[in-house]
């Protein structure tokens, strides 16, 4: 497994939600997952343009009861690995609460605990 990249951005713009064949097939994977972990109190898949580079991408935006955890991140990484080519990528952003409420404005959660 690759070692995830940390990356800080200040701002992004949340354009909608992302959705399609792989996705849904994503989102069922990662239901099941944050099922199991009752840490993940809602999470979004969305597109998104941050302020760290040029473009649209595809985040993952979870809000927590306790903040950024790898272990999280590391299983999202293999479900997210075992549906999608090695070129692709998934951004994951934990949210605060101001985060979260930007994030739902545009786009609904696909899992709500």
């Amino acid at each position: 497994m690759i070692e995830p990249d940390k990356i800080y951005i200040g701002q992004f713009i949340v354009l909608g939600e992302q959705d399609g064949p792989f996705e849904q097939v994503l989102k069922e994977e990662l239901i099941s997952l944050f099922r199991r972990d009752t840490s993940v109190v809602r999470a979004y898949l969305a597109k998104a343009d941050s302020d760290c580079d040029e473009g649209v991408d595809v985040i993952l935006a979870v809000r927590t009861h306790f903040g950024p955890d790898l272990r999280l991140v590391e299983q999202v990484d293999e479900i997210f690995a075992s549906i999608f080519s090695d070129t692709e990528h998934l951004d994951i952003i934990f949210l605060n609460e101001d985060q979260e409420v930007r994030v739902a404005a545009a786009c609904r959660p696909f899992f709500a605990q």
